[in-house]
């Protein structure tokens, strides 16, 4: 574990651009244990070291974590008790790797990280310590203690990881419900209204949006005021362990369900793949981005530690809004499509909405009620008979220009039947357009194609699909093969070939001359 594994000049400017913040503060649990939220969290340090962030991991799994054994590091098993049971300095060793310490989890040893409220973790020793490490890494494990817990709630950046089964589907909802509503709890001048609700005698804890709705009842004002705090509370959720196409579509749907239904401000980050480069990391005691860093669970790991360390810079698609007491969502909300969605767009939305919402979905089961799911489907229903038909589309659309008092939305003035003339950023496809990885991937969303669906006819992985839309040039090919994977691209998209090759490779090259590539 000694070893310097290599550090690519992107990683590099990554590391520059992210030293401008703060020290950077994850905390991460779940509502069921062995999902892999310590192999998540590991690795994340691991990578924040790699870039020469000082980093700090805390292990407050009850029970026994184990932490230091995901970053090869053989925990102190002798030597005299730190003399202050809250002396967290006595409790940090070095672990092999450089710029990475660690806090270990040992009940049997007696020496566990010191049972700090959250306040004094977050506040007074994250304060205390950050002249000496940039990152602060918290392991609160399955469903913490109560000072774990409210450690994961209040962190910069709370992450919650999953498997793509129904248990702990369910119970990472459940774990999600009680987070949103301790985060409310702690609001400091209308957390004692949240505080009556959550003690009243024969009601069930509500969900963050039933929560705000009771505080409305009794004080609208302070309901607006809980609401716009939960906007503070953004956890992100990672699945693990997905292998079949619905697994990947499982991180979406919960990400749905819990903004749109329950109002919990959940954020989709990544799904981690099945491979056996995990089970082999694990058993030979080498952290996965030093056993197979290009494997593609590497690859998602870096995706979650960027949208730490740089959120307003990831790329992502549309966000579900949050649910909002008192607000109805419109019909383009209600499907989760933009105002200038085309007909097919529209109709694969709407399949979606079944899917989720028809009854028995794995997202829906446990947390929503059967008559909010039928709700949530005639919504759906109603939206999608209104939306495809252009002749009812139109004077919607009319009224919610007057409502809004804004533009009419592209796409309304030819029933929203948009070809590649319009883009997500609103440009024009005419000569001299630059072809880059997002106008690629908006033409072929307006085409109503996956990237499935691309890669049946071209034979194209969907593994470089994605790195030539989202322009992750360090991903890709040399340029003699990338040329015909363009070519086939702009077939399928019916671009116009030379100039799709001549624009995007002029971006290829210019990342090359960057040192975008190691």
């Amino acid at each position: 574990m000694g070893e310097r594994w290599q550090i690519r000049p992107d990683i590099r400017k990554l590391a520059a651009e992210a030293a401008r913040g703060g020290p950077v503060v994850v905390a991460a649990g779940g509502g069921k244990g062995g999902v892999g939220t310590t192999l998540v969290l590991a690795n994340l340090g691991l990578f924040l070291a790699q870039i020469g962030k000082k980093v700090l991991l805390i292990d407050l799994a009850r029970g026994g974590g184990n932490l230091h054994s995901m970053v090869g590091h053989a925990a102190q098993r002798e030597g005299p008790e730190p003399g202050d049971p809250d002396d967290v300095d006595g409790f940090i060793e070095a672990t092999p790797t450089a710029n990475l310490a660690v806090i270990a989890a040992r009940p049997a040893d007696r020496r566990r990280a010191p049972g700090l409220g959250w306040k004094r973790w977050l506040v007074e020793q994250v304060e205390r310590l950050a002249p000496r490490f940039d990152a602060f890494l918290f392991d609160c494990g399955a469903w913490p203690r109560r000072d774990a817990f409210d450690v994961f709630v209040h962190a910069a950046s709370p992450l919650v990881v999953m498997e793509p089964e129904p248990t702990a589907v369910e119970s990472t909802l459940g774990f999600l419900r009680e987070a949103a509503n301790r985060y409310l709890a702690h609001e400091p001048d209308c957390g004692t209204l949240v505080h009556d609700v959550l003690a009243a005698d024969g009601q069930a804890p509500p969900a963050a949006a039933e929560l705000l709705e009771r505080v409305a009842d009794r004080d609208e004002a302070a309901a607006r005021a809980l609401f716009r705090r939960l906007g503070g509370f953004g956890p992100g959720l990672v699945v693990n362990q997905v292998r079949v196409r619905a697994d990947f579509e499982l991180g979406p749907a919960v990400e749905s369900v819990a903004r749109r239904v329950l109002g919990i401000p959940l954020r989709f980050l990544a799904a981690i793949e099945a491979d056996d480069a995990i089970w082999k990391s694990v058993r030979s005691g080498r952290p996965l981005l030093v056993e197979a860093p290009s494997s593609k669970p590497a690859r998602e790991i870096e995706r979650i530690a960027r949208w730490i360390l740089l959120p307003d810079a990831a790329p992502r698609g549309a966000v579900p809004r949050l649910r909002e007491p008192g607000a109805d969502e419109n019909m383009y909300e209600a499907l989760e499509v933009d105002r200038g969605a085309t007909e097919e767009e529209i109709r694969r939305a709407y399949r979606r909405a079944k899917d989720l919402y028809g009854g028995g979905h794995v997202a829906t089961r446990g947390h929503v009620p059967a008559a909010e799911v039928r709700r949530m489907l005639a919504r759906a229903e109603e939206a999608y008979e209104t939306l495809v038909d252009v002749h009812l589309r139109r004077p919607y659309d009319r009224g919610l220009q007057e409502q809004d008092g804004g533009e009419p939305s592209p796409g309304v003035a030819d029933g929203g039947r948009r070809g590649v003339a319009a883009s997500a950023r609103g440009g024009v496809v005419e000569e001299g357009t630059e072809f880059t990885g997002g106008l690629l991937r908006d033409t072929r969303r307006q085409r109503g194609m996956e990237r499935d669906d691309v890669a049946a006819v071209t034979r194209i992985g969907t593994a470089y699909l994605r790195a030539i839309e989202e322009e992750d040039f360090d991903a890709l090919p040399e340029e003699v093969f990338l040329k015909g994977y363009l070519r086939q691209i702009a077939r399928v998209l019916g671009l116009p070939e030379r100039d799709v090759l001549e624009t995007y490779l002029r971006r290829f090259r210019a990342g090359r001359r960057r040192g975008r590539r190691p």
